[in-house]
C-alpha cells in the first residue's frame, strides 16, 4: 500500500509539472497551492483576466474529497471568467520515470567507492557485478531528480595473499555475492543527460561470509 501511494504521488507531481510547462508556453503565470476563499487549490493559471483552477487527483477520491471539489466548483462558478478543472494523474510514459541501467550505475559506484564491508573481506577485493536491483520506493523531486530506495546483490572476487604469492601460485581466490540495501539520488548530468548516482547510502549484509568462515574452523 505504501509503494502504491508513493507511485501515485509520483504520477501526481509529474502531471502538475506537465500542466505548468504546457500553460507557461501559452503565456500563463502559474501558482501552486493557491488560496481562494476558504479553499487551497493545487494550481492556478492566470493570463490577463482569465483564471483557470486545477485540482490534481490520483487514486480514488473519498466522499469528503468529492464534497470538497463540488464546493470549490460552486464557489468558482460565481466568477464567470474563471474556470475549474479536475485533472486525474495517470501513470506517465516509461521514459519519464525510467532509470536506465540501474545495475550499471551501482556497478560504477562500487568500483569508485569500495564499501569498507567488502574491502575487509580479503587482501584484494574486486567488484564482479551488480544484479537483482529492485526499487521499492521512488519519489520525484521538483528539479526532476529521483530519490530511490531498494535492494540488490553485489558479486565480488576475494583474493588472499600478495601479488607475489599469486604469481607463485600460493594465493587463493573466492567468488561470492552479498545482498545490500540502498538509498540514493539519481540525477541527469552532462551531454545526453547521463544518469549518475548521488548521495548514496549502502548497507551490505556480509553475515554469510563470517558464518561460513566460523563453520570452517
Amino acid at each position: 500500500m505504501k509503494n502504491r501511494a508513493n507511485l501515485q504521488e509520483v504520477y501526481r507531481e509529474y502531471t502538475i509539472r506537465e500542466l505548468i510547462a504546457e500553460y507557461e508556453k501559452k503565456g500563463y503565470t502559474t501558482f501552486r497551492e493557491y488560496k481562494i476563499g476558504d479553499y487551497q487549490i493545487d494550481l492556478m493559471m492566470e493570463k490577463g483576466e482569465e483564471r483557470i483552477y486545477f485540482e490534481i487527483k490520483s487514486g480514488i477520491s473519498s466522499r469528503t474529497e468529492v464534497s470538497r471539489m463540488k464546493s470549490i466548483a460552486a464557489f468558482i462558478k460565481e466568477h464567470p471568467k474563471d474556470k475549474f478543472e479536475v485533472v486525474f494523474a495517470y501513470p506517465p510514459q516509461d521514459k519519464i520515470i525510467q532509470i536506465e541501467n540501474i545495475g550499471d550505475l551501482f556497478y560504477d559506484y562500487f568500483l569508485n567507492n569500495m564499501p569498507s564491508e567488502l574491502d575487509i573481506l580479503s587482501s584484494h577485493t574486486f567488484i564482479d557485478d551488480v544484479s537483482d536491483i529492485e526499487i521499492s520506493e521512488i519519489n520525484v523531486e521538483a528539479d526532476g531528480t529521483f530519490q530511490i530506495k531498494g535492494v540488490g546483490s553485489v558479486g565480488v572476487e576475494l583474493n588472499y595473499g600478495s601479488s607475489s604469492d599469486e604469481a607463485a601460485g600460493d594465493g587463493s581466490k573466492l567468488k561470492d555475492s552479498y545482498e545490500f540495501e540502498f538509498e540514493a539520488q539519481v540525477i541527469n548530468k552532462g551531454p545526453g543527460h547521463k544518469q549518475i548516482l548521488n548521495d548514496v547510502v549502502v548497507r551490505i549484509d556480509t553475515d554469510s561470509f563470517y558464518g561460513e568462515r566460523s563453520s570452517d574452523v
